[in-house]
């Protein structure tokens, strides 16, 4: 099975989120400088885990995205299908 670019850099996004304290945001910023991706092409990704209900958006100064369950509640199949 090959998967796409996107669904590539969407699983390494959810492992990332995961290695974070439960309820604590990550910002786009640092997403995208953790893993060496534009930040145009995260956005693409972040904003389909959230139609998904995978992650959870938050606005403001200490904002940016969490995970909605917790880490071993996901499978690589439903990520893959949202990316």
């Amino acid at each position: 099975m090959l998967i796409s670019s996107k669904g590539s850099y969407a699983l390494r996004i959810m492992l990332e989120l995961a290695r974070q304290p439960a309820g604590v945001p990550v910002s786009l910023r640092t997403l995208a400088e953790r893993q060496n991706l534009s930040r145009k092409y995260l956005e693409s990704i972040m904003t389909s885990l959230c139609k998904a209900s995978l992650v959870q958006s938050s606005a403001g100064k200490d904002g940016g995205y969490c995970l909605l369950r917790p880490a071993s509640a996901y499978t690589a199949g439903e990520i893959l299908r949202a990316a």
